[in-house]
C-alpha cells in the first residue's frame, strides 16, 4: 500500500511538471504572434499609403492643361490652319489627346501632310511632327488627273498637269471619284504601288524624262520617254537588267529624234533589246 501511494505521488507530480511547462510556454507563443501581426499591420499601412501617393501622383499627371502645341516639320501649312484641324486647343488635358484621331483628321483634311506623329514634352507641350506629302505620279480621270502620292493618297484633282511639269502618268490605277485626302483601295492600289515600284527603278536605272507609264497589264508594263518612244518591260520579272538595257539604248545608241518602241522585255534572256521606229 506504501509502494503504491509513493507511485500515485509522483504520477501526480509528474502530470503538474508537465501541465506547468506548457501552461508556460503559451504565453511566449502568444507574444510571437502578436509581434508578427503588428509587423503585418505596418507593412499594410506602408504599401496603402504608397498606392495613394502613387494614384494621386497620376491623377495630377492625367489632368495636366495642354500649354503650348508645337508643329515640328515640313508643311505647305500654316500653323493656324494645322492647329484648327486638329483640334486641339490649349487648356486639353495633354494626356487625354488621342493620338491616332488626331493624326486621321490632318491627313485626311490637309491632304498634303502625309504622316503625323504626336508627343508630348513635359511639363505642358503638345508637339505634332509633320511629314510633307509629295506627288509621284497623276492618274488620268473624267474631266481632268488625280495627282497622287507614293501611297496612292490623292493630293489633287486638277483640270491639267500645268502645275506639274514633269509629273508622270500612271495608267492602270482607278482613282475614280476620289477626292483630296482619300486613299486608293484595292485592286486600284496595288497597281498604284507597282507603277511607284517601277519609277523609282527607272530613276536608280539613271533614265531622265520619264513621261508615263503604264500597269493595267501586268505581262505588258511599258514606260513613255520623252514622249516620243515607248519601252516595253513586259513582266516585273529582271526589271534591273531590263532597265540597264533600256537606258544604255535611250542614252547612248538612239537618236534625240527617234521616235518608236523599244523592246527590252527579253533582253535578260538573249541579251538584246530592239528598237521599232515609229511607222514600222
Amino acid at each position: 500500500m506504501i509502494r503504491e501511494q509513493e507511485r500515485r505521488r509522483s504520477a501526480q507530480r509528474n502530470t503538474r511538471g508537465r501541465n506547468s511547462r506548457v501552461t508556460k510556454a503559451k504565453p511566449k507563443a502568444r507574444r510571437k504572434r502578436r509581434r508578427l501581426s503588428r509587423a503585418g499591420r505596418l507593412v499594410v499601412l506602408a504599401c496603402t499609403l504608397l498606392a495613394l501617393a502613387l494614384a494621386a501622383g497620376a491623377g495630377v499627371w492625367l489632368v495636366l492643361p495642354v500649354g503650348t502645341v508645337s508643329v515640328t516639320g515640313q508643311t505647305p501649312y500654316p500653323r493656324e490652319k494645322v492647329l484648327q484641324v486638329s483640334g486641339i486647343t490649349a487648356g486639353d488635358r495633354l494626356f487625354g489627346v488621342d493620338k491616332k484621331k488626331t493624326a486621321r483628321l490632318l491627313e485626311t483634311n490637309l491632304p498634303y501632310i502625309s504622316s503625323v506623329s504626336v508627343s508630348w514634352r513635359l511639363p505642358d507641350t503638345l508637339v505634332l511632327h509633320l511629314v510633307k506629302a509629295v506627288p509621284v505620279a497623276a492618274v488620268p480621270r473624267a474631266g481632268g488627273y488625280a495627282v497622287l502620292d507614293a501611297a496612292g493618297k490623292v493630293l489633287e484633282t486638277p483640270a491639267n498637269l500645268q502645275a506639274f511639269p514633269g509629273l508622270p502618268t500612271v495608267t492602270g490605277p482607278d482613282a475614280g471619284p476620289l477626292t483630296p485626302g482619300q486613299v486608293m483601295t484595292a485592286p486600284g492600289k496595288a497597281k498604284m504601288a507597282s507603277a511607284v515600284s517601277l519609277l523609282r527603278a527607272i530613276k536608280a536605272a539613271g533614265i531622265p524624262q520619264v513621261t508615263s507609264v503604264d500597269v493595267h497589264d501586268s505581262f505588258q508594263i511599258t514606260f513613255g520617254y520623252q514622249n516620243r518612244i515607248t519601252v516595253l518591260i513586259g513582266t516585273s520579272a529582271d526589271f534591273d537588267e531590263k532597265l540597264r538595257f533600256a537606258a544604255y539604248m535611250l542614252t547612248k545608241q538612239l537618236l534625240s529624234s527617234d521616235t518608236g518602241t523599244l523592246d527590252v522585255s527579253k533582253a535578260a534572256q538573249n541579251n538584246q533589246a530592239v528598237f521599232s521606229p515609229a511607222g514600222q
